[in-house]
């Protein structure tokens, strides 16, 4: 059972120096400097304005970066622009060692046309 307040992202933080591999890093607000040696893949809201985007992790780590995908205005999004996001993606972060996909889950109201279109479209990459 997981305590009150517990964050499992601070409990890598803490463990880093300890031999600890992680598997997956989901970015939030933590520094990025604190994770450079614990995480074989990064996920990220690289569209949100506070985050690093794709480009940047891709010059700072050699991990898998995962992200690409606008999770907050995907419902909206129309699909030259979700195009466009995927494209740009893909630009930044190179088709090596790179997962497309939003950077938290996507809003379950979002429209099945733009899902399949992500899925088509990304399956032509």
């Amino acid at each position: 059972m997981l305590e009150t307040g517990f964050d499992p992202y601070q409990s890598i933080v803490r463990n880093i120096g300890r031999d600890q591999q992680e598997n997956l890093w989901r970015h939030r607000a933590e520094p990025l400097r604190a994770i450079e040696t614990v995480c074989e893949s990064l996920s990220v809201s690289d569209r949100s304005p506070d985050n690093p985007t794709l480009a940047e992790l891709r010059r700072r780590f050699d991990a898998c970066l995962m992200g690409g995908i606008d999770e907050s205005a995907f419902p909206d999004l129309s699909l030259p622009k979700l195009a466009h996001q995927i494209d740009d993606a893909v630009a930044q972060a190179g088709r090596e060692g790179f997962i497309l996909a939003p950077g938290c889950a996507l809003p379950s109201f979002s429209p099945r046309r733009t899902l399949t279109f992500l899925r088509e479209y990304a399956d032509r990459l």
